[in-house]
């Protein structure tokens, strides 16, 4: 797995979603997009959670806190949609080491 790196200018354009969609409607948005992703690809939930360590660090490079707080959002999606996936098909493995199974 590798280290996916993202631009300030899309980072840019998640903060101006953010602003004008909100936290909860972003979080949707990916979720929803994370969904149709599974189709195409076996670990969408993985995808995401790159997407959200890049804006980690593309926070810790800027120190732009916008950056954290649409990261978080992304983390929170990825979670959302390994729990989807894990109900979805009851024979998938779980990854602990990556997300919360059992609280």
């Amino acid at each position: 797995m590798g280290q996916r790196k993202i631009s300030e200018k899309v980072g840019k354009d998640y903060i101006q979603a953010l602003t004008d969609m909100g936290p909860e409607a972003l979080c949707f948005e990916l979720v929803k997009r994370g969904l149709n992703e599974a189709k195409n690809t076996t670990t969408p939930e993985l995808d995401l959670l790159e997407f959200a360590e890049a804006f980690f660090i593309l926070h810790r490079r800027t120190e732009n806190y916008g950056y954290a707080e649409v990261g978080k959002i992304v983390r929170k999606a990825a979670h959302i949609v390994y729990r989807e996936l894990l109900k979805k098909d009851k024979n998938k493995a779980p990854n602990p080491e990556r997300f919360l199974t059992l609280v």
